[in-house]
């Protein structure tokens, strides 16, 4: 249980400038722990449809799964630093471009080696991370039509403090591409969305020993999150049609995830002696159909 209060103010310094300064205050009831978070945005009007934007700010999270657990652990913390531009190319077609750096601490990770009587002992707030990137984005609303494309490359990494160095973050994604469209007909609505990501970083296994006391073999792992599971992409195509009565109305839709079955590998299975494995995907497709009256 946790409970949070923000305050912010919008301040216009000058006739292009304006200024957002704001504290978020969280309060953290099972570890005791009370964090205040300042955090200032500006944005600065550049003339011709163009304005600069820019913003640092501190956050923190609560404790998740088995770390709640424990009482007497850290709220994790960040600080993000944000600069970017957008423009308005012409009417209805808006592009923007920034660039992202946040610097995490207090990271919750797992020391074996401080277990005494109880394994909830390993967790400590030992580690640091980073995250840098850009995004690049268009947006188009014209006349029944309404679109995006978004393209992100980032990497996020952490160190555990636990003399391996530095590793990725779980669901680090390199690159991820997402392109959207919607266009409305009369009573039609057509829409879409394809979506191109990095595949999310997993530790691969190296080989195995035979355990003769079990009669089993197990695996030996190379370093964490050392391999990446195959790039995703899907398409997802959805259709809308609505009928207006004059006392009710009738809608109905079909949508379709991952028009191409293309599956998302999600893991591996491994056989008996870890030589070989199989893939783990997600559904290849999925189709919906819906009424509503």
């Amino acid at each position: 249980m946790y409970a949070a209060a923000y305050a912010a103010a919008d301040l216009q310094a000058s006739r292009r400038l304006s200024v957002t300064p704001g504290v978020r205050v969280d309060r953290f009831q099972r570890t005791h722990a009370t964090t205040i978070s300042p955090r200032l945005a500006a944005s600065l009007d550049l003339g011709r449809g163009t304005t600069a934007r820019a913003s640092v700010g501190r956050y923190t999270r609560p404790l998740f799964g088995a770390e709640y657990v424990r009482n007497d652990l850290k709220p994790e913390k960040a600080i993000h630093y944000v600069v970017g531009v957008e423009d308005k190319v012409t009417e209805g077609v808006t592009a923007s471009v920034a660039g992202f750096y946040n610097d995490l601490g207090d990271l919750v990770v797992q020391d074996r080696s401080l277990v005494v009587d109880d394994a909830l002992q390993a967790y400590i707030n030992r580690g640091t991370g980073r995250a840098i990137g850009a995004e690049v984005g268009v947006r188009v609303r014209r006349a029944g039509f309404f679109g995006w494309l978004s393209y992100t490359a980032s990497r996020a990494t952490r160190d555990d403090q636990n003399g391996m160095g530095s590793r990725l973050f779980d669901y680090d994604q390199t690159h991820n591409l997402i392109l959207v469209g919607s266009y409305k007909w009369r009573s039609w609505s057509f829409g879409g969305r394809w979506q191109f990501t990095t595949g999310e970083p997993f530790t691969p296994v190296d080989g195995s020993v035979f355990f003769s006391d079990l009669g089993v073999y197990l695996p030996e792992l190379a370093r964490t999150n050392s391999g990446r599971y195959d790039n995703a992409h899907q398409l997802d195509l959805r259709v809308d049609r609505k009928w207006t009565f004059a006392a009710w109305n009738l809608s109905a839709y079909l949508d379709v995830t991952n028009v191409y079955a293309h599956a998302r590998t999600q893991g591996y299975q491994y056989n008996f002696d870890y030589t070989e494995k199989q893939p783990i995907a997600s559904l290849p497709i999925l189709p919906a159909f819906g009424v509503r009256v």
